[in-house]
């Protein structure tokens, strides 16, 4: 944020680079002004506890969740920690909606088909990874690996059956996905994937990675394709967030047995579509979509 020192110097204060999107900012930016004689220009008081509250309830979600909410999983099995997982995703929601004054709605809840099948979704915001615990209870998750070195949040995520893949691992990491793929769908449950395989902005999209389509081929389930606008409200790398409605709609699934080549235009491009519309839908000026085809970190 830009800060103007009462005599009239202006002040840049970023937050720490370790630390970019949580409460820790807000007083940072609240100690500035009050030590060093300096105001805020470009956002007010109620936008950075706005922006704290979102940030704490999901950046500290992982380790409040995994020492208080996971470890039911850990200790009593799955059913506990999916029902505890579902009331502390509530309580965000809840919460984003009365301080940050974001609601959200669900679409097209009636397309998903029979259980098992292959979610694919957008990937914009953290935002998105809560809702999928309240959208399609049950869901098992393909995740980084890292994860599952976090005491234990990694711990309940093997207990659930989250699917981690190292993307170190190279043809190695695909054999393992597959392999615990096709366990979770003897389960009958549904497997979410972000094909992208990270936050894409609002606008733009990156190249689908080969293993959702690699999934399709192996798994013979139907695909659904999910979009949303979440980038518009809760921006990736930043602190703020912006009042309003966020959408999540699911498509029309896409039935097993397609030419790999086939699935995967087709996925890409019903995605892509809902998303256009989504964001175009919340009135943000949203730039002509872009492809970015950098590699992932």
């Amino acid at each position: 944020l830009v800060m103007r020192h009462r005599q009239g110097r202006r002040v840049l204060i970023k937050p720490h680079p370790k630390f970019p999107d949580t409460i820790a900012s807000a007083h940072a930016l609240m100690l500035a002004e009050r030590e060093a004689d300096v105001q805020v220009i470009d956002a007010n008081i109620h936008d950075l506890l706005e922006g704290a509250y979102c940030s704490v309830s999901i950046c500290s979600g992982a380790s409040f969740e995994g020492l208080f909410h996971r470890v039911p999983a850990i200790l009593f099995g799955r059913g506990a920690v999916e029902r505890v997982t579902r009331l502390w995703a509530r309580g965000v929601l809840l919460g984003l909606k009365i301080i940050c004054r974001l609601d959200f709605e669900f679409r097209g809840l009636d397309r998903l088909p029979p259980r098992p099948y292959l979610v694919a979704a957008k990937h914009q915001s953290a935002w998105d990874t809560v809702v999928f615990a309240l959208a399609i209870p049950g869901s098992v998750y393909v995740l980084k690996a890292e994860l599952l070195h976090i005491p234990f949040y990694g711990w309940a995520c093997r207990r659930l059956g989250h699917i981690p893949v190292d993307r170190r691992a190279g043809a190695g990491a695909m054999r393992g996905l597959l392999r615990r793929a096709a366990r979770t769908v003897e389960r009958g449950d549904p497997i979410v994937i972000f094909p992208e395989g990270t936050r894409v902005a609002p606008g733009e999209t990156r190249r689908y990675q080969p293993g959702v389509s690699a999934l399709y081929a192996h798994l013979d389930i139907p695909v659904v394709p999910v979009g949303l606008n979440s980038g518009l409200f809760w921006p990736r790398r930043s602190f703020l967030r912006h009042p309003g409605k966020i959408v999540l709609e699911i498509g029309q699934p896409i039935e097993a047995g397609l030419a790999r080549k086939t699935f995967s235009a087709r996925l890409e491009a019903e995605i892509e579509a809902i998303t256009r519309r989504l964001e175009a839908e919340a009135g943000f000026p949203v730039p002509p979509a872009k492809e970015n085809r950098e590699s992932r970190g």
